[in-house]
């Protein structure tokens, strides 16, 4: 049974990266034929995109009143993007800072900042149903200035591939991203559990990395390519849907109770790896080899803090 468990893991692997291959390239051509921006392609459309596992397990799980997965997961995912997914970007290709992602960082600062404060001060250890409402109101008003935002230091090329073969490879992508996703998802918990660890744990760490995977293979993939400016758009954007989106729907249908630990624990450290981030693209204006590798390290050591803790 628990080969069954892993084969099923490693093909999904397999489809999450084939997928994410054809994914990516269908968005540029998107963003070509369009004459947009690939940042605006990438902290919209494929932002929304890959999030959408980590909507559906927390979700899921609201439904199936487990909030240590729902909240833990989403928590967890933003902690992966930056400390994980962004730096594995970075070393395989130095990202430098884009015009655009400046007003973007700060907003999923100040998300991060209103979350912690608003939950632990005002909402006595819950996100409640309005803090739910709230946060997707910020999040359906995201979507729509991103939407309308134009301007960008990015250029832009000609495409000459079809539209219906674009359509195509974006369908046949996402859906194997998808489908990917699941079976990572579906059987990462029952082989984590073969190790005795705690349900938030396994949230805030197994899960949030399978989850997170549709946007790990997005940014390895991108940065191989040469766009950045995909991989960079697509952690801020989903990071910002994670912690509006995934959260306030799922708080939305069941107030989400909070433990303590991860106001303590896990909420610093992912306003800690957001300043970082801050810090690097604004003030160091890239996020370099070195600095990939030092946020790895961070990484990992709240990794190890979390697991034997």
């Amino acid at each position: 049974m628990a080969l069954f468990f892993v084969v099923k893991f490693c093909f999904g692997l397999f489809l999450i990266s084939k997928g994410a291959s054809w994914f990516v390239d269908a968005s540029v051509s998107i963003a070509n034929k369009l004459r947009v921006p690939k940042l605006l392609i990438g902290a919209t459309l494929v932002s929304v995109f890959t999030t959408l596992p980590e909507f559906s397990v927390s979700f899921l799980a609201s439904v199936k009143n487990q909030p240590d997965t729902s909240f833990g997961n989403a928590v967890g995912s933003v902690i992966c993007n930056l400390g994980l997914v962004l730096s594995v970007s970075a070393i395989i290709s130095p990202i430098k800072k884009n015009g655009e992602i400046n007003s973007k960082s700060f907003l999923m600062l100040l998300i991060g900042v209103f979350l912690y404060l608003f939950s632990y001060y005002f909402g006595h250890g819950f996100i409640s149903r309005t803090l739910g409402i709230i946060l997707l109101l910020i999040a359906v008003l995201y979507l729509i200035l991103s939407s309308l935002a134009k301007n960008s230091q990015e250029s832009t090329e000609n495409c000459s591939d079809s539209l219906f073969k674009i359509v195509l490879f974006f369908i046949f992508g996402g859906s194997f991203v998808l489908v990917g996703s699941y079976l990572v998802v579906s059987n990462v918990i029952p082989i984590a559990k073969l190790i005795g660890v705690p349900e938030i744990i396994i949230a805030l760490t197994i899960v949030a990395i399978g989850t997170s995977l549709p946007e790990l293979v997005m940014a390895i993939t991108s940065s191989l390519k040469g766009y950045s400016g995909i991989a960079l758009g697509n952690v801020v954007g989903a990071n910002i849907l994670n912690l509006t989106l995934v959260i306030g729907s799922a708080a939305l249908y069941s107030p989400l109770k909070i433990k303590e630990k991860t106001y303590l624990f896990d909420l610093p450290f992912m306003i800690l790896f957001m300043s970082l981030f801050l810090y690097f693209i604004i003030v160091r204006k890239k996020i370099n080899k070195i600095s990939g590798f030092f946020l790895l390290s961070v990484y990992i050591f709240y990794l190890t803090v979390s697991f034997f803790n």
